[in-house]
């Protein structure tokens, strides 16, 4: 049995520089690294639809939840972040990370010009109530970019927002 490798040049989004890719797994959706930084193709695909759809993002007033990287703070100045922690009152911190829930953000009405959640929606309880936080926490006009996972045994993902 031959192991799998695959290496190719290219531009990366996140330290934007010409690199070299690589995985030594054929999951390539958390594996396929940028040698220069280390990111993985979704956090490489975020930039790239920041730097092509919302130049000037940069200067926006952004909120990630549940960040897992430092790829978009780098480039903006008015970044903010949080993560959901059952042992903390929203809108503390704990460890110097703001906590809060999507389904219930303690934020003003319009804080926020983009907000970014990374696979974070298959881990909420009520998808609704947090998609209609995120539109209350955004300025119009306003943008909401996800990711969400999907795996290639997953044939059907039913969701009923009304």
């Amino acid at each position: 049995m031959t192991a799998f490798q695959l290496k190719n040049e290219g531009y990366c989004s996140c330290c934007r520089q010409t690199t070299i890719f690589e995985s030594n797994d054929s999951w390539l959706r958390e594996n396929y690294f940028c040698l220069n930084c280390k990111s993985i193709p979704r956090q490489r695909h975020l930039q790239y639809i920041l730097d092509r759809h919302f130049p000037g993002w940069e200067n926006k007033k952004i909120h990630e939840s549940s960040t897992s990287n430092n790829y978009i703070k780098q480039y903006c100045s008015a970044y903010t972040s949080s993560q959901f922690f059952l042992d903390t009152p929203l809108g503390d911190q704990k460890n110097g990370i703001r906590c809060e829930n999507l389904e219930q953000l303690t934020f003003p009405d319009e804080s926020f010009d983009i907000f970014i959640t990374q696979d974070v929606f298959e881990h909420i309880f009520n998808i609704e109530k947090a998609s209609n936080e995120i539109m209350r926490v955004l300025k119009a006009p306003g943008i909401h970019i996800f990711t969400a996972p999907k795996h290639k045994e997953l044939k059907k993902l039913s969701l009923e927002l009304n």
